[in-house]
C-alpha cells in the first residue's frame, strides 16, 4: 500500500476510477451471468419434464398391456432431440421395461432401478424420473437423461458478450478519466511546483493562479493568502532585524559605559565591604565584650545579694527572738527584694550565656510525673498570689523523657510563674500530653492554660524578643524585664524542641512547649 501511496496523483485517480468501474461492472456481469444460468436451468427441466409427460402418456397403455416392443419404438421417438442422451421405462415393481440410448454417443449406463421422482443436475448432464400413474395407481416410472451442451453454449456466449462489454467499458472509464482528472490534478500539480519553488528559491512573490470556484479553487486562494502573509512578515522582520540591530549598536555602547560605572562602583563597593566587615568585627568584639561584662557583672552582684539575704534571715530570727516583731516584717521585705533582684540577675546571665554559646546542656532522665507534682505544688503557691485556681495533669501512658532536668523545670516554672502573674481570679491549668509517630512516643507536649489578660494579636510575633514587654502599665503592675519568655524560647531550642503560642485579647493564652523523647545529640554539644 505504501508504494501506492508515494504514486503521481493522476496515477492514483486513475487506479481509483477503474477500480471502481471494474468492480461495477464485475458484479453486473456476475448477477446477469447468475441469473441466466439459473433460469436456463429452469428451461431445461421445464422441457425434460414437457418430454416425460408425453412419453409417460404414450406408454400407459404399453405398460399395463406388456407390449415391450411398441415401448422401444416409442422411446426411439425421442432421437429427433439430439440433446436427449437416454429414456427408460420401469415397470411397477422397479424392473427395465424398454430403453433407448443415443448410438452417436458413448454408452449410457441406465440406473438398474428407477430413480426417486424428480431431477438431478450434475456436472454433465440433467436426468429426470416421473412416475406413470392410471388413476391414482402408479404403472411404471420413465427416465430421461439430457446432455447440457445448449446450456454451456449459452453460457459461453454471454461470457464473451460480458467480457467483450467489460473490457469495452474499461476502455470508456480510461478515456473519461482521463479526460476528467486533468480538472482535478492541473490545479494540485500547479499548488505542487509553486510551493517546491517558494522551498528552493524562498520566492515569496510566487503565486498560483485559480481556475476554479470550488475546494481546489478556495485551497489556491488560500495558499496565495498564505504567501502574501509571509512576505509581509519577512518585510516587517527585516525592518525589525533594522531597527534590533541600531539598537544592538546603542546597547553596546550603553554597556560599556555602564562596565565603566561598574568597575568604579565596585571599587567603592569593596571600599565600604572592608569598612563595614572592620565595623562588624568591632561589633562582634563589642558585643562578645559586653556579654562577658554582664555574665561578671551578674556573677558579682549575686555573690553580695546572697549574703544580703542570708544576714536578712540571721537578723530577722534574731528579733523575732527579742521581740521586735516591726524589725522581723521590714527584714522580710528586704529578703523578698533580694530574691526578686537575684531572679534578675539570673535571667540576665542565663541570657548571656546563651549569647555567648557557653550555656551547658546535661541530659539525663527525667520522670514526667513526679516533674508534675512538683510544678504541682509551686504552682499552687504562686496562683494563690493571684486568687487562681490551679491544676496539673498528665496523660496516661506517659513516663520517662531524656532532657536536661534542670532547663525543663526553669521553663515550665517560667510560663506557669507568667500565667498566674498575669490572671487574677481566673485559671491556670498545665496538660502533658504525647505525639506518637506510628502509635510510637515520639515527643511530649506541654500545654499552659490561662484566663488572664491574654495577648493582641498583632503583639504575638515579638512577644519571644529579648527585653520586649506587650503592656509597659500591666509589666509595672506584675515586675518583669521582659526575659522570661525571650530564655524560654531560646532553651526550648537548645533541648530540640520549639515554644508556640496562642492568644486573644482578653480572653487568656496558651502556650505550648514540645520536647523530643531524646535529647538531640546536636542540642548535647551546646
Amino acid at each position: 500500500m505504501k508504494p501506492f501511496r508515494d504514486q503521481p496523483i493522476r496515477r492514483k485517480l486513475s487506479v481509483a476510477l477503474m477500480s471502481t468501474s471494474a468492480v461495477v461492472l464485475m458484479l453486473a456481469a456476475t448477477t446477469f451471468i447468475g441469473y441466466e444460468y439459473l433460469d436456463f436451468r429452469a428451461d431445461l427441466v421445464r422441457n425434460l419434464s414437457t418430454q416425460a409427460d408425453i412419453t409417460a402418456e404414450s406408454s400407459t397403455a404399453l405398460l399395463t398391456f406388456g407390449d415391450e416392443q411398441t415401448a422401444k419404438d416409442t422411446l426411439a421417438v425421442l432421437k429427433s432431440d439430439s440433446h436427449i442422451l437416454a429414456a427408460a421405462l420401469y415397470q411397477s415393481d422397479g424392473r427395465l421395461f424398454a430403453d433407448y440410448r443415443r448410438n452417436d454417443r458413448p454408452p449410457v449406463q441406465l440406473p438398474s432401478s428407477p430413480p426417486r421422482e424428480g431431477y438431478l443436475f450434475t456436472p454433465d448432464y440433467l436426468e429426470l424420473s416421473r412416475s406413470i400413474l392410471v388413476g391414482n395407481r402408479s404403472v411404471g416410472t420413465v427416465y430421461l437423461r439430457s446432455d447440457l451442451e445448449l446450456m454451456q453454449a449459452r453460457l459461453i456466449r454471454y461470457l464473451t458478450i460480458t467480457t467483450a462489454v467489460f473490457m469495452a467499458a474499461l476502455l470508456v472509464a480510461l478515456w473519461l478519466s482521463s479526460r476528467f482528472q486533468q480538472i482535478i490534478t492541473q490545479p494540485i500539480l500547479d499548488l505542487a511546483a509553486a510551493a517546491g519553488e517558494v522551498a528552493l528559491e524562498k520566492n515569496y512573490a510566487t503565486r498560483v493562479e485559480s481556475q476554479s470556484r470550488d475546494e481546489l479553487g478556495t485551497l489556491v486562494t488560500a495558499f496565495n493568502d498564505m504567501l502574501s502573509q509571509v512576505q509581509q512578515r519577512d518585510a516587517a522582520l527585516l525592518a525589525e532585524n533594522t531597527d534590533r540591530q541600531q539598537a544592538e549598536a546603542e546597547v553596546r555602547q550603553l554597556n560599556a559605559r555602564l562596565e565603566e560605572r561598574v568597575l568604579q562602583r565596585t571599587a567603592q563597593l569593596e571600599a565600604s565591604n572592608q569598612e563595614l566587615l572592620a565595623a562588624k568585627l568591632a561589633a562582634e568584639t563589642s558585643s562578645r565584650a559586653k556579654s562577658a561584662f554582664l555574665a561578671n557583672m551578674s556573677h558579682e552582684l549575686r555573690a553580695p545579694l546572697t549574703v544580703i539575704v542570708g544576714y536578712s534571715e540571721l537578723l530577722a530570727r534574731s528579733a523575732e527572738e527579742r521581740g521586735l516583731h516591726d524589725f522581723v516584717s521590714d527584714l522580710e521585705k528586704v529578703r523578698h527584694y533580694c530574691r526578686h533582684l537575684h531572679s534578675l540577675i539570673s535571667d540576665v546571665l542565663d541570657l548571656t550565656k546563651i549569647e555567648a554559646d557557653r550555656f551547658e546542656v546535661k541530659p539525663e532522665p527525667v520522670e514526667l510525673r513526679t516533674l508534675v507534682d512538683e510544678l504541682t505544688a509551686t504552682g499552687t503557691v504562686l496562683a494563690k498570689n493571684g486568687n487562681n485556681r490551679f491544676c496539673a495533669s498528665i496523660e496516661a501512658g506517659i513516663g520517662t523523657i531524656v532532657t536536661d532536668a534542670r532547663l525543663l523545670r526553669q521553663i515550665l516554672l517560667n510560663l506557669v510563674s507568667n500565667a498566674c502573674k498575669f490572671t487574677k481570679d481566673g485559671d491556670v491549668r498545665v496538660s502533658v500530653t504525647g505525639e506518637y509517630t506510628a502509635v510510637v512516643l515520639s515527643g511530649v507536649c506541654f500545654t499552659i492554660t490561662d484566663t488572664g489578660l491574654g495577648i493582641p494579636e498583632v503583639e504575638l510575633p515579638r512577644i519571644f524578643q529579648a527585653f520586649y514587654q506587650v503592656d509597659g502599665s500591666a509589666t509595672r503592675r506584675s515586675g518583669g524585664t521582659g526575659l522570661g519568655l525571650a530564655i524560654a524560647r531560646r532553651l526550648s531550642v537548645l533541648l530540640g524542641g520549639s515554644l508556640d503560642v496562642r492568644s486573644v485579647a482578653g480572653a487568656g493564652s496558651m502556650f505550648c512547649l514540645r520536647l523530643p523523647t531524646t535529647l538531640p545529640p546536636a542540642s548535647r554539644t551546646v
